[in-house]
């Protein structure tokens, strides 16, 4: 890792460039901000040291500047007077990445520097995946007209959020493979992507698919099983076809949803669910509302981030 040291004090500015190479550092070293500057634009660093009182330079601009120039992407690191803590408050508002009180040891700038290293290795891996989030999405969602360059669009935006999603679409035109892309590029990708689909359950077993019932609780539970909602957790719940619940049960999903907890048939205990809702729809919903079909306050709870899928006639 290169690293570029800046402080007008020679002696703390040796100790510290002799003690990081010795650690394995590249270390180059520079007494003013002029001479920083100019060297910020010869070469490129990880990380930037620099003292926040340097003659002629204002703190705050030469942060600004070396977050402006060639080495925007490294990591600033400020160092500061005791009585100067608002000031380096201030320097992490304008983008540093920490800062050093005086006096501090060689030690608790090592460790600072191993924290930013981490930082940068966890955002070459973020950028990583973002990466190839980018081709799975051109690879799998295939269109080039402006309506498909906007689902692509919104699909890195519903991925990079936890808002709710509603997909809509005809049947056919790929609402299932949105949503799991989705889920597997979002922060949830390492929790359970749990779909239900609507249509398929009878009126009578659409609450215990999704809250899950206790052993007793209706004819035929056996035993007490988990809902959707409960398997979900952490993760996603893809309700496909939510156009297909009926009225009367769509009230209690709306509370799930807005409350966050729910209880089993049968139970009065109640359990906390963090799940993301992602739904997808085959009908236009502000049709069903006016038909009395779907629930006014249930489609702006769902309908967060929306996707409007093309049909494969107007992709091309």
């Amino acid at each position: 890792m290169k690293i570029l040291i800046v402080d007008d004090e020679n002696i703390k500015l040796v100790s510290m460039r002799d003690y990081l190479a010795r650690r394995g550092y590249e270390v180059d070293t520079a007494e003013s901000g002029e001479e920083a500057m100019e060297l910020l634009h010869m070469s490129m660093y990880d990380v930037v040291v620099a003292d926040l009182k340097l003659p002629g330079m204002d703190s705050i601009d030469h942060l600004k500047r070396v977050k402006e120039g060639p080495n925007a992407r490294a990591e600033v690191v400020v160092i500061t007077a005791y009585g100067s803590i608002p000031l380096a408050v201030e320097a992490m508002r304008a983008g540093a990445f920490d800062f050093l009180t005086k006096p501090f040891g060689n030690e608790q700038l090592a460790a600072v520097l191993e924290r930013a290293a981490g930082k940068r290795k966890q955002r070459r891996k973020e950028e990583a995946r973002g990466r190839e989030f980018a081709r799975e999405i051109s690879a799998q969602v295939v269109g080039d007209s402006p309506r498909m360059r906007q689902v692509r669009d919104m699909i890195e935006i519903c991925a990079s959020s936890d808002a709710n999603v509603l997909i809509s679409g005809e049947t056919g035109t790929g609402k299932d493979l949105v949503a799991s892309i989705i889920h597997k590029n979002s922060r949830r990708h390492s929790y359970p992507f749990v779909k239900v689909s609507c249509a398929l359950f009878p009126y009578q077993l659409f609450e215990s698919e999704l809250y899950g019932h206790e052993k007793g609780s209706f004819t035929g539970a056996v035993r007490t099983k988990k809902g959707r909602f409960e398997l979900a957790s952490h993760g996603t719940l893809y309700l496909d076809d939510v156009d297909d619940i009926p009225y009367e049960l769509q009230v209690k999903l709306l509370r799930v949803i807005e409350e966050k907890e729910f209880e089993r048939l049968g139970s009065t205990t109640t359990i906390r669910t963090d799940a993301r809702i992602i739904a997808s729809t085959k009908k236009d919903l502000t049709r069903c509302i006016a038909a009395g079909l779907f629930r006014e306050d249930l489609y702006y709870r769902l309908n967060v981030l929306r996707i409007n899928l093309p049909p494969l006639r107007e992709r091309k």
